[in-house]
């Protein structure tokens, strides 16, 4: 067979059968084209979003953060169809977390305090704006940084959950900025009950990740590229 033959079958074999059969698996047109690839606007109704999650565990189950006082967290349990408002942080959210083993605990880390929705812990970490005994609703504060809260430099920038035992968790904030704020690295084993904080030798941290399976093995994405730990962020390659 010539290759003009080849090339004339190749072409009758696109028009009649795999067009038709493409078409035939769509089952909504506009203008004659396949539309079943559409955006849904989910409009919570707060503010700048600044992180989206959803639960490895139930994916009907997602988080929000904002970067609105009094709505930095939304929760949503119809993958985003209907938002209920989850009360409790008063701040700024920079990055949210849900647990990889209950969709239900989430964390959201924003400018001075991390806020946790897993109020059945006990942590000894209590914010310069807690007052004893009141109750913060849907969560709890979990870890506080120590600085008063004001430039992106001393906020929270990430927070990440050990894929394998969510009771392993980092946070870090910032650093960096014109005030020349040393960054911090926080870790937990407890679920957040107890934390260990250390000033690693890099002027920010922007992003952390957890090793999927070694929690000592950690990645930091700072202002001047990524740096390698495996000592929980002890000392840097």
């Amino acid at each position: 067979m010539g290759k003009k033959k080849i090339l004339l079958f190749l072409l009758v074999l696109i028009i009649f059968i795999i067009i038709p059969h493409s078409y035939a698996q769509c089952e909504k047109f506009i203008s004659g084209e396949c539309a079943e690839l559409e955006w849904e606007f989910a409009d919570p109704g707060a503010a700048e979003i600044a992180e989206i999650v959803i639960s490895s565990k139930n994916p009907d189950i997602m988080y929000v953060g904002m970067e609105n006082n009094q709505h930095a967290l939304y929760k949503s349990t119809d993958r985003g169809k209907t938002w209920q408002h989850i009360s409790g942080p008063g701040d700024h959210a920079k990055d949210v977390a849900v647990s990889p083993k209950d969709a239900n605990k989430a964390y959201v880390a924003m400018s001075e305090s991390v806020h946790t929705t897993d109020l059945s812990i006990n942590p000894a970490s209590r914010s310069m704006f807690d007052r004893i005994g009141q109750s913060f609703g849907d969560t709890q504060t979990v870890l506080i940084s120590g600085l008063f809260p004001g430039p992106a430099s001393r906020s929270y920038s990430t927070f990440e959950i050990f894929e394998q035992d969510d009771k392993t968790m980092y946070a870090a904030v910032k650093g960096g900025g014109f005030d020349r704020t040393r960054p911090k690295l926080f870790k937990t084993t407890d679920r957040g009950v107890t934390w260990h904080s250390l000033t690693p030798n890099i002027d920010e941290i922007n992003v952390i990740a957890i090793h999927p399976t070694d929690h000592n093995t950690i990645y930091l994405g700072a202002d001047d590229g990524i740096y390698l730990s495996k000592d929980s962020g002890k000392t840097l390659e």
